[in-house]
């Protein structure tokens, strides 16, 4: 599951307040030019995934839900702002090393 850290969550609030947004209105994460973009919104689309969290309600767009699934979200200064990062936490990474099983190897004949 998707887990924020407290200085993501302060960082979202502060978005969503600079952008004139309803308090109510939750963070929804979308697919944007094979990016994750980040929208406002006051109910979660139907296919959204929901991340129960205490100062703002998450969505997350099911294209991108698989890619944020066992992720962190964090916010760390960058060029003089805060800007969102994600990272993979260990349980999601050693998932994705056991996905990779490594194919044997063939033999070519002639």
């Amino acid at each position: 599951m998707l887990q924020l850290t407290p200085k993501a969550t302060e960082h979202l609030i502060q978005v969503r307040s600079e952008r004139g947004v309803d308090k109510k209105a939750g963070a929804r994460f979308v697919s944007r030019n094979g990016r994750i973009g980040l929208t406002f919104a006051a109910k979660p689309a139907k296919s959204d995934r929901v991340v129960e969290a205490e100062e703002i309600q998450i969505y997350i767009a099911s294209e991108i839900a698989e890619t944020l699934d066992q992720s962190i979200i964090d916010a760390r200064p960058e060029e003089g702002k805060m800007t969102l990062v994600l990272r993979r936490n260990a349980a999601a990474k050693k998932a994705v090393a056991r996905k990779a099983v490594a194919k044997p190897a063939t033999t070519a004949r002639k």
